[in-house]
């Protein structure tokens, strides 16, 4: 399943990195998100399992961006738990950023 985990992770990237941007939240350190695999594949009731990451609002836009989640290509039954891992390291500050 690791394979697969890290595929479906890959795939929604996007989601992931969204959220960062949408809560601008300079993230850092690392998250566990579980889900149960639902119907057809679908994700249900994702949840924050453990934030080290920061931003509390990040987690928030993650289990909204989770539920829309297809975890078929996990092969797991309805019911079946699924821990997603995400580590954040902030890019290195450049020389000409500034704070706003």
């Amino acid at each position: 399943m690791g394979k697969s985990l890290q595929d479906l992770l890959h795939a929604h990237q996007s989601d992931v990195f969204g959220c960062v941007r949408s809560t601008q939240t300079r993230a850092q350190g690392e998250m566990l998100m579980r889900v149960f695999v639902g119907e057809h594949g679908t994700a249900v009731k994702p949840e924050v399992l453990k934030d080290q990451s920061g931003g509390g609002k990040l987690g928030v836009c993650l289990v909204a961006a989770i539920q829309k989640w297809d975890l078929t290509a996990l092969g797991g039954s309805v019911g079946d738990q699924i821990v997603f891992p995400l580590a954040f390291k902030p890019a290195a500050k450049k020389k000409n950023d500034f704070v706003h």
